[in-house]
């Protein structure tokens, strides 16, 4: 009898000690949960500030008018200019329109509101680019190799063909994410087409050729030719022909941005 009541007794603190073991094994447990449940919390709410400061990343863009863009006191055309912003300015957007409600110069836009010398105010969004303008007598090397720090995507590839006594020379600028009108004020200044030649129409006949106003002779002549389809543009191509060169400046659309090409081939 005495036996058994030991044994009992035995198996009883054994029982206890096991418990009292365990006990705090599975508090620790419980609280090493509840601290990656918060950290878990934590990490969630980083991510949401996180990406609410990506919306509201500070927008900066370019003036692309060759003249200087109007800075105007509200979002239309005819209201009071403020400021005659330079070409090549950089701007801060605070507001980016992004219906096309008007068109200036056949380029389609709307009126962004932006911050320039401590004014704010509105300006056209056709004359505004991610790609900062190229300044004057700026080679086509130099200024894809300046866009590449900022824009990896961009590309540039030259090559040299041809004979010895005939070479051509060939320079492709790819921009991604561009317009037609952003690649078209770029090529005008790298690849010299004259000022004179504004941008065209994006819808009309679906060829068209607009002459210079300088009267061609029989050493030279030059020309914008103008490629539609029922989309808008398909191709746009400046023509100069010489008595020792004829270069052509293509622009088209690609799966990998706008294609800005210059051909020269000497005779």
């Amino acid at each position: 009898m005495n036996t058994v009541k030991l044994s009992s007794l035995a198996l009883l603190g054994a029982l206890t000690l096991v418990a009292c073991k365990e006990a705090p094994q599975e508090i620790q447990e419980s609280e090493t949960q509840s601290v990656i449940n918060e950290q878990l919390a934590m990490t969630e709410d980083f991510k949401e500030v996180g990406e609410a400061m990506e919306e509201v990343k500070t927008t900066y863009l370019y003036v692309t008018a060759r003249t200087g863009l109007s800075l105007r006191a509200f979002n239309n055309l005819n209201s009071e200019k403020l400021a005659i912003i330079p070409y090549g300015t950089r701007l801060e957007v605070l507001e980016h329109e992004p219906q096309q409600t008007m068109k200036v110069n056949n380029i389609k836009g709307g009126m962004d509101k932006v911050n320039f010398n401590r004014k704010s105010g509105y300006v056209f969004n056709g004359y505004l680019s991610k790609y900062f303008p190229p300044e004057d007598d700026m080679l086509p090397a130099g200024y894809a190799k300046e866009l590449k720090e900022a824009y990896p995507n961009v590309s540039y590839v030259e090559a040299n063909g041809g004979t010895a006594s005939k070479p051509v020379n060939t320079e492709t600028l790819m921009l991604p994410g561009a317009e037609w009108h952003e690649a078209y004020f770029i090529a005008q200044k790298i690849f010299d087409i004259p000022n004179e030649f504004t941008f065209p129409k994006q819808t009309g006949k679906e060829t068209q050729q607009i002459k210079g106003p300088k009267k061609e002779t029989d050493s030279w002549f030059d020309a914008l030719n103008v490629t539609r389809n029922a989309n808008g543009l398909v191709e746009l191509q400046y023509s100069y022909d010489a008595k020792k060169v004829k270069r052509t400046v293509s622009i088209t659309a690609t799966e990998k941005g706008m294609k800005i090409q210059q051909i020269r081939a000497y005779k």
